[in-house]
């Protein structure tokens, strides 16, 4: 079996699922440290200690929200976003450590 299957699943069910209001979030800031516990905004798994956690504070419709993601997840979540930066281009994204 394929150890990266729950990584399909978990897109394809967010994909079919994901609110189209935050898919087309504006970051504000990311950080990346050790995981919190929190549970992963795109595949809703925990973040354990031993795992790399990106926190990302992003508009989300009206209101700021805190978003938590595996390093994998970030990658796919950004992949869908629509406001993401163009090649060539800065980010404008203010990292925190």
């Amino acid at each position: 079996m394929n150890e990266h299957h729950w990584m399909k699943r978990a897109s394809a069910a967010t994909l079919a699922t994901l609110n189209a209001s935050e898919n087309r979030t504006r970051v504000l800031a990311l950080a990346v440290r050790a995981g919190s516990g929190a549970p992963c905004s795109y595949c809703h798994k925990s973040i354990d200690a031993t795992a790399v956690e990106y926190e990302v504070q992003a508009y989300v419709h009206t209101k700021v929200r805190t978003l938590h993601f595996h390093r994998i997840c970030h990658h796919l979540w950004e992949s869908i976003r629509s406001d993401r930066p163009t090649s060539g281009g800065s980010s404008g994204y203010q990292h925190r450590t």
